[in-house]
């Protein structure tokens, strides 16, 4: 898994002098910083946000992630209008622009030559800028939740936004803490907490999770901000110890996990034909096998649903579509997946943990970490008529992985409707093992994966059980 990481909610501010932030993780260890500005020009008010963090993981050179953004609010109507943002590392840039059309968003996508456009409704009152200007309004002591639509740029989708007081208050006097979380229709995405000032409503830090480490968002001044930042790994930070090490006739048989929720927030964990959940209070048991999971019956319109190619499943891409034809003749939609997963490992030669490409882009590139394989595996399925989703969650490694051993790690892999059961087909560990734990589906854009580590966070690991071994 590559380096899939969200910036922090553009807060627009009111002052023409720029606002700084470190980005620390929770041990201390400084890696970036952030700044917000704005001016007005031409009957608008220009926010610029601007995040720089230095990653390198161990097969990789480090390098500069940076992200810019630009809100243009309307001093007339008091809407955005249009958001341009641009982001990446030397090597690899991309740029996200949106334009209000009436009741729609226009949401543009660049990469390289690759240009992806949609168009998307727009309910009444969405929040552009991430719910700031409704949470500087909103008096928690009154009414302790804020619920709205709020457009999310990357995912190219309108999704529901809560922002509720967080259960542990910081002790200044001056500060709230609220915890904000995300949904997909009912299923819970993200879960971050941020502190506020109660007066003006600014934003003075900002978390965000990931499996093993946290990230903080502090304001600072500049020379601060800037100075003394240090590489930082993603995918190390991002692995937990394992409770027991296990043995390989663990891994081939039915293991079964117990855990608990932090911080009381609980949320539902997906199924699949590999994975049986059953939720007991503020306890989940997950028993995962090859044949644990229920069989799930699914309409032919949620079918449809998982053979549609996205920005990031592009399964209507002439070399995937061109790929994909090759199995064309072959007998069962499973030996199709096997067929087609051993186009995709033979084509992503080359590992690289930098970033997060789409299927199209990790064809061409021809490199990339189990991210890329899983959403090449995909688009391949989709292509081939298969309904497919991208799975993300957690996997164990025995051997040293990246400095670490015997540890969980943040994964992805591919899961194809089979039969009427999800199926894992996993082709950058080489198949399915009973460490294979869920927690997140989607259509393969970074928020559905960022999901999985920051649910994954909120699990407490309370008992691990071989059940039976094969």
């Amino acid at each position: 898994m590559g380096a899939v990481l969200a910036i922090s909610p553009a807060m627009s501010v009111s002052a023409s002098d720029a606002v700084w932030s470190k980005i620390v993780t929770d041990d201390g260890r400084h890696i970036g910083y952030t700044s917000r500005s704005s001016e007005t020009k031409d009957g608008y008010k220009i926010s610029y946000n601007y995040s720089q963090m230095k990653i390198r993981e161990k097969e990789s050179k480090a390098r500069v992630y940076v992200n810019e953004a630009r809100y243009f609010k309307n001093m007339e109507t008091g809407q955005i209008d249009r958001i341009e943002r641009e982001g990446g590392y030397k090597g690899y840039k991309s740029t996200l622009s949106y334009e209000r059309d009436g009741d729609f968003g226009i949401i543009v996508r660049k990469t390289g030559k690759r240009v992806v456009q949609k168009r998307i409704p727009l309910p009444a009152n969405v929040a552009i800028d991430n719910g700031a200007h409704l949470i500087k309004t909103q008096d928690f002591s009154v009414d302790l939740k804020l619920s709205f639509d709020n457009l999310n740029l990357s995912a190219m989708t309108v999704e529901r936004v809560t922002v509720e007081p967080a259960p542990k208050q910081n002790p200044a006097p001056h500060v709230l803490s609220l915890v904000r979380k995300t949904y997909d229709g009912d299923r819970l995405l993200t879960i971050n907490q941020f502190d506020v000032d109660k007066t003006s409503g600014e934003m003075l830090t900002y978390e965000m999770d990931l499996l093993n480490r946290k990230i903080l968002y502090l304001q600072a001044d500049e020379k601060s901000a800037k100075s003394g930042t240090k590489s930082f790994s993603v995918i190390r930070s991002s692995m937990i110890p394992s409770p027991h090490k296990i043995l390989k006739p663990a891994l081939n048989g039915n293991i079964r996990y117990r855990f608990s929720f932090a911080d009381d927030v609980t949320f539902e964990l997906p199924t699949s034909g590999e994975q049986k959940v059953v939720r007991a209070g503020n306890f989940i048991v997950l028993d995962i096998c090859k044949t644990c999971g229920p069989d799930e019956k699914l309409s032919p319109a949620v079918l449809e649903e998982w053979k549609q190619p996205t920005a990031w499943l592009e399964s209507d891409d002439p070399d995937i579509q061109k790929l994909a034809a090759k199995v064309r003749d072959v007998e069962t939609p499973h030996e199709k997946m096997v067929q087609l997963g051993r186009f995709a490992r033979h084509r992503i030669k080359d590992a690289d943990f930098m970033g997060h490409y789409s299927a199209s882009e990790a064809l061409k590139r021809r490199k990339g970490d189990c991210g890329e394989d899983a959403l090449l595996l995909a688009a391949l399925g989709r292509a081939a008529g298969i309904p497919t989703r991208v799975a993300a969650g957690m996997v164990y490694s025995r051997a040293e992985y990246h400095g670490a051993s015997n540890v969980f790690l943040p994964h992805i892999w591919t899961q194809a409707y089979i039969d009427g059961r999800w199926t894992t087909y996993d082709i950058s560990l080489g198949g399915f093992d009973a460490s294979h734990i869920l927690t997140s589906v989607g259509h393969g854009d970074p928020r559905s994966i960022s999901s999985s580590t920051q649910l994954g966070k909120r699990l407490k690991w309370e008992q691990m059980v071989s059940v039976k071994s094969k």
